[in-house]
């Protein structure tokens, strides 16, 4: 809450002290619940909510679900209809569809994050206005919003760089390597590369940083809001393009920081004569390509944050002409052994053709609605991983390494029902692993 009781004023037997600071209110905390556990609170109104009433019902009474819900359901669509605050809520699930994120570790300096949020398609289009409502690389009005002015000042402005620092570290043959201090422009647009281009006006504002006067041209685009709130650096960019999607991306699938060390005694004695002597470094024929790993890596891997993010989950899914699937094995293993693998001739997309050649009901699923949808049959399951059951079941040594996993009971039965019925024996019920060893100890007797 927004107050809370403070021990300080009265530690005796006294009523508690309640200190309310501004107005009551609750913390909001992280939006996703945490693993294992469901939604409460302000996680009702973003995370599952197809499952929302049921949810809302759990949680008012997790011993007894005796709640009416169509009552629930009434409830909610009122205040999704009349609270501004649901409203607000509820815009920030509707209007994103998926979200990646990736951690990138800097060696001079804090870790930062390169997050790209995916839009639902009613609002992926929007026009200029709604870019400048939502991005600005504009100097703030000081008398207007002097808390703006001062973030923008501390954590948005760019070097400064170029002609009026031709020393700043940004500086690569004569020229910014990102790409500062931009042009003028009185309105926002899109270039032939896809790059959003802001509205940076030549209004004679500017801010003074290391004792140098710099205008909207050196500003790096953010939202004003996020930049008061979390008192960061905040780069906020629209990417409608393909190529500046990838850039984003990038930072996901590349690899760790490295480093070229060289280890070499370069001091040698000669045994004979006990003479000292340096031998000339070569960088080219000796070196030790070592992976960097700095101490704010370190740290967040020992408390195991996550390092990259994405949700939706996205499966690729490959397409190849026929016998040229990649394969995967490592260094170590003999070629021979690798193709000889059983599996080496089977991919997704293999087994997509050949469940659409066997199974009519198979033809009706797309390619990227196929893993998630199709339920192979029972028997072909079965006769797959057990091959030989009818004349091997009696052997233990044949079912290690052999297992089907099923989601539900129900499943599981449909499995031991083919089975009994495939090799054709009693049926025999063990209420426990013990009743189990000693009918194997009676039968061995």
């Amino acid at each position: 809450m927004g107050g809370k009781v403070d021990q300080r004023i009265n530690d005796g037997r006294g009523p508690y002290i309640f200190k309310l600071n501004n107005q009551n209110h609750h913390r909001i905390e992280t939006l996703l619940p945490t693993d294992g556990l469901s939604p409460n609170f302000a996680q009702l109104y973003f995370y599952d909510t197809k499952n929302e009433v049921s949810n809302r019902i759990n949680e008012l009474n997790q011993s007894n679900n005796s709640h009416d819900s169509s009552i629930v359901d009434a409830l909610v669509r009122m205040l999704d209809e009349s609270n501004l605050l649901v409203k607000n809520f509820r815009m920030a699930r509707d209007r994103f569809s998926g979200v990646v994120y990736a951690i990138e570790y800097q060696k001079r300096g804090l870790s930062h994050a390169h997050i790209l949020l995916f839009l639902h398609p009613e609002n992926k289009h929007p026009t200029l206005a709604e870019i400048n409502r939502i991005i600005t690389a504009e100097i703030i009005d000081l008398d207007k919003d002097p808390q703006a002015y001062d973030v923008v000042k501390q954590f948005m402005v760019h070097g400064p760089c170029c002609f009026i620092n031709p020393k700043s570290s940004f500086m690569i043959g004569n020229k910014c390597i990102k790409h500062f201090p931009k042009k003028f422009c009185s309105k926002s647009t899109i270039d032939e590369d896809g790059f959003s281009v802001y509205k940076m006006r030549n209004n004679g504002r500017f801010i003074e940083k290391n004792d140098i006067e710099v205008d909207n041209r050196f500003i790096v685009p953010h939202n004003i809001d996020l930049l008061v709130k979390y008192q960061s650096h905040i780069n906020v960019e629209w990417c409608t393009r393909t190529r500046s999607i990838k850039y984003l991306f990038k930072y996901i699938n590349k690899g760790p920081n490295r480093a070229t060390l060289m280890l070499e005694e370069n001091l040698h004695v000669e045994g004979s004569s006990g003479i000292q002597h340096v031998t000339n470094t070569d960088e080219i024929k000796t070196y030790l390509d070592c992976r960097y790993v700095s101490a704010i890596e370190a740290c967040w891997k020992i408390f195991q944050f996550e390092i990259n993010y994405r949700d939706p989950p996205v499966e690729r899914l490959n397409f190849h002409l026929e016998n040229e699937q990649p394969v995967m094995f490592d260094n170590s293993n003999h070629l021979d052994n690798v193709l000889n693998q059983s599996n080496i001739r089977k991919t997704k997309f293999t087994k997509l053709m050949k469940a659409n050649a066997l199974y009519e009901e198979a033809r009706e699923l797309a390619y990227s609605d196929f893993p998630s949808k199709w339920t192979r049959p029972v028997n072909d399951n079965v006769n797959d991983i057990y091959l030989e059951l009818q004349s091997k079941y009696t052997d233990a040594k044949y079912f290690e390494g052999r297992a089907i996993l099923a989601p539900r009971n129900d499943d599981v039965q449909e499995i031991n029902d083919y089975i009994i019925d495939l090799i054709n024996v009693d049926e025999e019920t063990y209420l426990s692993a013990d009743s189990i060893c000693k009918a194997a100890s009676n039968n061995q007797d």
